[in-house]
């Protein structure tokens, strides 16, 4: 499990990532309130894990506010379950108007 050790090549880059994610969250915490905070998308599938830690202690020099952060288990793939969802919702939603188009409404006819 090599990917769970970071170098000392790979720290000046988690490092940066670390404080640009917790800054990204502690500046809508505040008007969005959440009671958790998902890391995904690249970030969940590129040592999510690695960093949930160190952004949630960077989120608290930063923030008074203290949501909890966990890892999105979808990782990379979370756009694309986003737009299936998003197209299914869509087809559903043709669909049943169509039928609703096609039956008799009360009082007609």
């Amino acid at each position: 499990m090599r990917w769970l050790r970071r170098d000392a090549s790979q720290e000046r880059g988690f490092t940066l990532i670390e404080v640009l994610v917790a800054f990204a969250i502690a500046a809508v915490v505040p008007v969005l309130d959440p009671a958790l905070v998902i890391l995904g998308g690249g970030i969940a599938g590129n040592g999510g894990d690695l960093l949930c830690a160190p952004v949630e202690r960077e989120l608290h020099r930063l923030s008074p506010f203290r949501p909890r952060l966990a890892v999105s288990a979808l990782g990379d793939e979370v756009v694309l379950h986003g737009a299936v969802a998003t197209a299914l919702a869509a087809a559903q939603e043709t669909l049943f108007d169509r039928v609703r188009d096609t039956q008799p409404r009360e009082g007609m006819g």
